[in-house]
């Protein structure tokens, strides 16, 4: 059980432009407080996560603790200049938040890295299967669960319509296997199970937009593989389809008022969600032998 106690911020931006071209630096300095009524994971104790809630006992310890961070402290910069072909665009936003490897960490770490020309963007940027628009406002940095929330080195070509736009790439969420499991497939035993990515994920949606609001559907097909070796120096391989669906959208009530809401589902997808989880788990292997 956590509560923030603490959120400060200072927003810096600076800009420098000619006729043809601008550059913008921007940043924000944020220091946040989190009370822990039980100890957490050490690694994830500034920082407040579903995932590691602790639900049973108290593994880490009683007695409640204190942690302050500047670790969602941003900063960033960004690069227009009109050509021939359209408007090409450069955008760089990194934090300071340890993750995987560098879990508990305080590191820079790229959020968004991408070139965008005219119609094409290529990079780290926001999923096409995820709305951020839908997501509403929060002080913790994780936001919450149950929405489309990764952000992941892609390709892609968006076409601007009369109402909206549409948009289709190719985007490279490593598949996550499920390593705690001792499993077996077909019989055998699978040591050191883990995930490759055989082929991109195909990646769109349309977004239909107005002063009302806006909508979008967002859809997903991937092929999550997981492989490992059935015995020392034989490898066993085992794939799936996976697919999603992800509806958003969001009503302007008033001038202060916004209702935002979504619905999404499919099968292995949870490297696309927003503390997900694995895409693959693989059975169970109970026998002692």
């Amino acid at each position: 059980k956590s509560l923030f106690i603490l959120s400060l911020f200072l927003p810096l931006a600076a800009a420098a432009q000619d006729q043809d071209a601008g550059l913008s630096v921007f940043g924000t300095l944020e220091l946040d407080g989190i009370y822990a009524f039980d100890r957490t994971d050490p690694d994830w104790n500034d920082m407040f996560r579903t995932q590691k809630i602790i639900t049973r006992g108290n593994p880490y310890g009683t007695g409640g603790e204190t942690a302050f961070t500047p670790r969602f402290s941003m900063f960033g910069l960004q690069y227009n200049r009109d050509t021939d072909w359209g408007v090409l665009k450069l955008y760089g936003k990194f934090d300071l938040t340890g993750l995987g490897d560098y879990a508990g960490e305080t590191r820079p770490r790229i959020s968004r890295l991408y070139v965008q020309w005219g119609h094409l963007l290529a990079g780290k940027n926001e999923s096409l299967f995820r709305d951020g628009s839908a997501y509403p406002d929060t002080l913790e940095w994780y936001g919450p669960v149950g929405l489309a929330g990764s952000f992941p080195y892609q390709i892609n070509f968006t076409q601007q319509t009369e109402s909206g736009h549409w948009s289709l790439g190719l985007e490279d969420v490593t598949e996550a296997i499920d390593p705690v499991l001792i499993s077996r497939i077909g019989g055998q035993q699978l040591y050191d199970p883990g995930a490759r990515q055989d082929a991109p994920d195909l990646v769109g949606h349309y977004r239909r937009s107005g002063v009302w609001g806006h909508l979008q559907l967002g859809g997903i097909l991937r092929k999550i593989t997981a492989r490992g070796e059935s015995s020392p120096g034989v490898e066993f391989k085992a794939s799936d389809i996976g697919w999603g669906l992800n509806v958003t959208g969001s009503r302007k009530l008033n001038d202060a008022n916004t209702l935002r809401g979504g619905i999404v589902g499919g099968h292995g997808i949870a490297g696309y969600m927003n503390d997900g989880g694995a895409d693959m788990v693989i059975a169970n292997n109970r026998d002692p032998d």
